[in-house]
């Protein structure tokens, strides 16, 4: 998968891949990503009101995605709230500046699940709907990203118990399964989790009016193998650009009632996470050993 990384960045000559979007010259008052979100997942489980599109994602992976899209752009208009730290994380190489930053990671982690659970989330973002109705909101869900916090995975603990934290994910990418678990059960576990960011992305629709998108910032592999070097691969990797990955949903909700989104100077950041507390929110996710 390495391979076929490097391979993708030296034919396009970019770190991210250049036939992707850019999300932030798209259409849009409020933005959802739901991280790992397949598009035939999204097809085959979504009930949410408006039009299925698909769009190509600039990244094969959260970090690719953000650098594809974030980078050295100042977004006074926008508004970024976020369970996921890797932003935080790159938030000097990325140089973005957004009107605020909400970390939701820092204050609503589970840490029995080792994540933001999404209605937690979903708290968080009508907050900060409610506090900023003048500007782009763009929110970054967790979920359907590991860990797997539906029945299936918490039955089988799939990366949600404490001594799974590290190992879950390395498993996954080298197609080594814990003794208990089948690659069915994975898909239906992936698919519990997809379900929960789709009733959070449902509620708000409710409640937040304007021109709304459901998105993905990358797609997720359940076993297909990748290119140029056919690997058979579970979960995602950066620089490793098929459909699987790039090809993402853009569930568009129109509305009459759109707010006037306005330009002002951004707001301080809160930079208080420790390193530690950063590397363990990103172990729980499975991003670093």
């Amino acid at each position: 998968m390495e391979v076929n990384a490097v391979y993708n960045r030296r034919k396009h000559g970019a770190y991210y891949n250049p036939d992707g979007v850019d999300i932030f010259e798209e259409d849009w008052d409020a933005l959802a990503i739901l991280d790992s979100f397949r598009y035939d997942t999204f097809a085959d489980r979504s009930e949410l009101p408006g039009r299925l599109e698909t769009r190509t994602s600039r990244g094969g992976g959260t970090v690719e995605f953000l650098f594809g899209n974030f980078q050295n752009r100042e977004l006074h208009d926008t508004v970024y709230i976020t369970a996921n730290p890797q932003f935080y994380r790159y938030h000097d190489e990325l140089n973005t500046e957004f009107h605020a930053v909400w970390n939701v990671w820092q204050d609503r982690w589970d840490d029995d699940l080792h994540t933001v659970h999404p209605e937690d989330m979903t708290d968080a973002c009508l907050e900060a709907a409610a506090e900023y109705p003048n500007k782009r909101l763009l929110f970054h869900y967790n979920q359907p990203h590991p860990p797997f916090i539906g029945p299936t995975g918490r039955e089988l603990d799939m990366g949600t118990g404490p001594d799974e934290r590290r190992g879950f994910f390395s498993e996954l990418v080298n197609d080594v399964f814990h003794e208990f678990t089948s690659r069915e059960e994975f898909r239906k576990a992936y698919e519990e989790n997809a379900d929960l960011a789709l009733d959070a992305a449902a509620e708000l629709l409710d409640d937040i009016q304007g021109r709304f998108v459901v998105t993905a910032d990358h797609g997720e592999m359940l076993g297909e193998r990748a290119a140029p070097l056919p690997v058979r691969y579970y979960s995602h990797r950066i620089g490793v650009h098929v459909d699987e990955l790039t090809k993402v949903p853009w569930h568009v909700r129109e509305s009459d009632d759109r707010p006037e989104i306005e330009i002002e100077d951004g707001e301080a950041i809160d930079d208080s996470a420790s390193d530690e507390t950063v590397s363990e929110r990103l172990r729980d996710l499975g991003y670093m050993e």
